[in-house]
């Protein structure tokens, strides 16, 4: 310990004597009750509720155990920051989630179900240049069938003023398009487009707010004009039929 500060090795232990937790700390200046307990092993360290001892700040690899000693979580730290891989694993040792940051930011996330296969997978991408134009982060987003083949597709760019502007995309088991729209705030916003499972479009229209406005086309499987439909401000003014 450093100036009433933890700098040594860190370990928790659950009720049955297995480690919960074990880490490294680093001397900073930071404020969490601890107390600070010697072991003639170890020389860890670890919390009480009694006294008020600065603990540090995470460093290097800190991994959480469950209760029967099976790896919980391991998570990398440079100087209280995540800072590279952060693992989490289930009961029966298989990966949940793997995590990558950088200076505590998340750069990338991928997801696995039980039986292994890739559910989800997310990339994050910053800029912190000022300017109406600018996006200040973007996160681009995966969702997969239980075959692998690519389900969800999503663009993401938050922009000023927690403004926020979403591209959507939606496939067919088969890898064939099924839906595309954009939205902004949440709402649809632009051109909103479906597809039969041959490709062949289904229905295209124009939204505002997730309102409906202008026209909004119907098709057939073999991808004729169906009807017609005429919109404004989310109330419907006429149909045209082919």
């Amino acid at each position: 310990m450093k100036d009433n500060t933890l700098d040594s090795l860190y370990v928790e232990y659950h009720k049955n004597g297995r480690i919960k937790i074990e880490g490294q700390f680093k001397e900073c200046n930071t404020t969490k009750e601890a107390v600070q307990a010697q072991s003639t092993e170890s020389k860890a360290h670890y919390y009480n509720d009694t006294l008020n001892i600065n603990p540090g700040k995470r460093h290097g690899l800190w991994s959480e155990h469950y209760e029967n000693g099976v790896v919980k979580s391991k998570c990398n730290y440079n100087y209280g920051l995540q800072h590279g891989n952060s693992l989490f694993y289930d009961r029966n040792r298989k990966l949940i989630s793997s995590h990558y940051y950088v200076a505590d930011k998340e750069i990338s996330m991928h997801k696995f179900g039980s039986d292994g296969k890739l559910e989800l997978s997310k990339a994050y991408f910053y800029n912190f240049n000022k300017g109406s134009t600018q996006k200040l982060k973007m996160t681009l987003l995966w969702e997969f069938h239980k075959d692998g083949a690519l389900k969800i597709q999503r663009e993401i760019k938050l922009l000023e003023d927690n403004r926020q502007r979403q591209s959507f995309k939606e496939y067919y088991a088969n890898g064939i398009l099924k839906t595309e729209t954009e939205f902004f705030n949440g709402n649809k916003d632009g051109i909103h487009k479906e597809y039969h499972k041959n490709s062949n479009p289904k229905y295209e229209g124009v939204f505002k707010e997730s309102k409906a406005i202008n026209k909004h086309h119907y098709y057939n499987l073999n991808g004729q004009k169906t009807s017609t439909e005429y919109w404004h401000n989310g109330k419907l003014l006429g149909i045209e039929k082919k």
